[in-house]
Formats: structure tokens, C-alpha cells, sequence
């Protein structure tokens, strides 16, 4: 393996990431007792044995750490330094449980770390899209703690993408294609093998969004639109038949969360990472998320048709059942209702840090609930 399998920007490509699927599972199991759980908790010895069974003969002299924003987890650079690099990289980003007792509970409770953790260690090689690449991988399902060392994507040259702009509509036009290709090659719940089994529906924990909405019901209504705030109450008062018609229809592997900040641009490629809420759904649940939290608002309005449209022409071009138009518009409109509930923290901004970006959030969830109608979509998919 060693370094033979590192993607790089000029190389990377469907076939290339398909071919990959020969890295063992078990290159990326827990060792030793106990996991780290802050950046200077890290020892070289410890490092050495993780990055060991994808980069054979690596030494760790001593690393460096520097942090990073802490959102829904902590997050930090690591620099080793390497007595024999055997390959390993100069840089690796580090994803380790929140120290806010709060949101750790949290990310523990939604199970969002162990499915990322089974995702690097499961699938990163062989989805046909762009995703970070592992390096190691581990949770620890009685205490919450998760270690996931991945490609510093920034320290590669790769960008991030900014609040208020939204992507470009090319990259929007290569989002749909890459979309396509993950929903299609599990199309039907296909590959649902034993080592798939970890792969569960969305999750739900709708006390959490609930609880977040009737407070912003409360207290921040005015901020709200007032479809935006008919779909908050309706989520309040039944959230399990609403979780139920999202989760309706014929099921693929989703991502699962494709809202802007959980993309990044490689030289022009879409990339998406973060990958806590991939389970199995209906595939317009991604693709309407990405469309109305990724777009700028004036985009989506001018071109969310014509990007379903090729979306559902790249399902049918890779051998997938498609929908008619007709029916994904039907289903762009129920699932716009999502961003209510995922836009609860904006409502409250929270975290404050990131107001400026959760301004936007809410901006983009608010119109598109309106624009598209979601009320009487939801309304009809629940009988009420």
C-alpha cells in the first residue's frame, strides 16, 4: 500500500477510487488501550502504530499540533516528525470528540462519530466521489471517544467555500454527477453486505431539533419566515410522521448532510467530507439539501430545475431507476422541509462564533421553504 494509494488532485477519478477497494478494514482498528482525546494527548509511539498498517516501516520521532475551529467536534493539524516517513504524510487533520460535555453527549447520542469512523475505514476508498483521505480510523462505543486521522485538505491546496457566496454553478452542475454516481452504485440499498451492515437510516433525535425550535418559536420568531415557522411547529408536534415521509422511498447510500460547509473544491472537483450522517434514504434528500444549502438563493431560484434534471440524467446514464422530473420536483419540495430542523442552531446561532455563516443558513433554509412550498408538501406526505 504505503503511499502508492494517495489520491492526488491531477489523478484522482471514479475508476481510480474503485480500484482501491482492495485496502483491508482491519488497517484501521484500535489499538492499545485507550484512545486520545485532545491533540496533546498524542505521543509518538502511539501515532507510529496508527499510521503503521498504511504506511509500513513509519517511525514518529516527536509531532507538532496546532488547533483548529472547534465546531461539532475538536479539531487540530498534526506535524509529525518522522525518524522514517515511509510515505506518511507531512500534515494530518485530526477529528476527536468536543470538549463541551453538551455537545459531546451529543455527537455520542446521534452515533454521528461512529459512522464517520466506519465510513473512512469502510467506504472512503471506493465511493465514486471525492472524499478525504484515511489514514486512521477508531471509536470507542462505551465511552464516545473517536480518533479519525485524514488528509490535511487545506495543506494540500484544497479550498473551502464562503458563507455568503455559495458554489459555482459549474461546481454545482459536477455535484449532481458525483451525487448520481454514489446513488447509483448503491442504488436500491444494493451492497448492503455484511460489511455494510453498520450503515443504518438518517438520524433522527428529533428532541434535539424540536427542543431548539421551540425555543427560536419563542424567542426569535421575527427571524423566521412564516413558512419556515409553520414547518418549526409542525416539526415540534410531529417530528417521528415527518422523519417517516423523509425517509419514504426507494433507498441508496446518502451523505447525508451536503450543506456548504461540508464541501470543499480540489482544482475544480467537488469534495465532501464530513460524513457522521451517511445512512441509507431517498437520494433527492441529498441532492435538495445540497441545493438549497449550497446555492446561493439566487441560484437555486434560477437553476435548482435544470440541476435536478442532470442529476436525474446521470442516475438513468449509470444503469439507476430515475424518477420522472415530475416526481423528484414532488420529492425537491417535501424534502426542503428538512432544512427547518437542520437549521435550528441557526435560529439560536449557535455556536456564536460562526454567526455570520448561521445568518446565512438560515437565509438559504427560510427561502427555500417558501420558494418551493414545503408547507403544503409536508402537509400532504403526513396526512394533515
Amino acid at each position: 500500500m504505503g503511499g502508492s494509494w494517495r489520491r492526488t488532485r491531477a489523478s484522482y477519478s471514479i475508476p481510480r477510487a474503485r480500484a482501491n477497494a482492495a485496502i483491508p478494514c482491519g488497517a484501521m482498528e484500535a489499538r492499545g488501550s485507550a484512545l486520545p482525546t485532545r491533540p496533546e494527548e498524542f505521543g509518538a509511539a502511539w501515532l507510529t502504530a496508527a499510521l503503521a498498517p498504511r504506511f509500513p516501516g513509519v517511525v514518529v520521532q516527536g509531532l507538532d499540533w496546532e488547533p483548529l475551529r472547534v465546531g461539532t467536534n475538536c479539531n487540530a493539524r498534526l506535524k509529525p516528525r518522522y525518524t522514517e516517513p515511509a510515505g506518511a504524510p507531512a500534515s494530518l487533520f485530526v477529528k476527536l470528540p468536543p470538549q463541551d460535555e453538551t455537545q459531546r453527549l451529543l455527537v455520542k447520542g446521534t452515533g454521528m462519530a461512529a459512522r464517520e469512523v466506519d465510513f473512512y475505514r469502510h467506504l472512503a476508498a471506493v465511493v465514486p466521489l471525492r472524499a478525504p483521505e484515511p489514514y486512521y480510523a477508531a471509536s470507542d462505543p462505551a465511552t464516545g471517544d473517536f480518533v479519525i486521522l485524514i488528509e490535511d485538505l487545506a495543506e494540500g491546496g484544497c479550498r473551502f467555500l464562503e458563507g455568503g457566496t455559495g458554489v459555482s454553478l459549474d461546481f454545482a452542475r459536477q455535484a449532481m454527477q458525483d451525487l448520481a454516481a454514489l446513488h447509483a452504485a448503491f442504488a436500491g440499498g444494493s451492497g448492503r453486505s455484511e460489511a455494510l451492515a453498520w450503515v443504518q437510516p438518517p438520524v433522527r433525535m428529533p428532541e434535539y431539533g424540536a427542543g431548539m425550535l421551540s425555543v427560536g418559536l419563542a424567542s426569535r420568531r421575527e427571524e423566521m419566515s412564516p413558512a419556515f415557522a409553520e414547518l418549526a411547529e409542525l416539526y415540534v408536534e410531529l417530528n417521528d410522521p415527518i422523519h417517516d415521509a423523509w425517509e419514504r422511498g426507494e433507498p441508496c447510500l446518502l451523505h447525508g448532510d451536503t450543506h456548504l460547509a461540508n464541501l470543499f473544491d480540489d482544482a475544480g472537483r467537488p469534495g465532501f467530507l464530513d460524513w457522521g450522517l451517511i445512512s441509507w434514504g431517498p437520494g433527492m434528500r441529498d441532492v435538495t439539501y445540497f441545493l438549497c444549502m449550497s446555492l446561493s438563493v439566487e441560484d437555486r431560484r434560477g437553476h435548482e430545475r435544470s440541476l435536478i434534471e442532470a442529476y436525474l440524467a446521470a442516475l438513468a446514464e449509470a444503469g439507476a431507476a430515475a424518477p420522472s422530473f415530475d416526481e423528484a420536483w414532488a420529492l425537491h419540495r417535501l424534502h426542503a422541509s428538512y432544512t427547518v430542523p437542520a437549521a435550528a442552531p441557526a435560529v439560536l446561532r449557535e455556536p456564536p462564533e460562526l454567526a455570520s455563516y448561521l445568518r446565512d443558513f438560515l437565509e438559504r433554509a427560510n427561502a427555500a421553504v417558501t420558494d418551493l412550498e414545503a408547507v403544503p408538501a409536508l402537509r400532504a406526505a403526513i396526512g394533515g
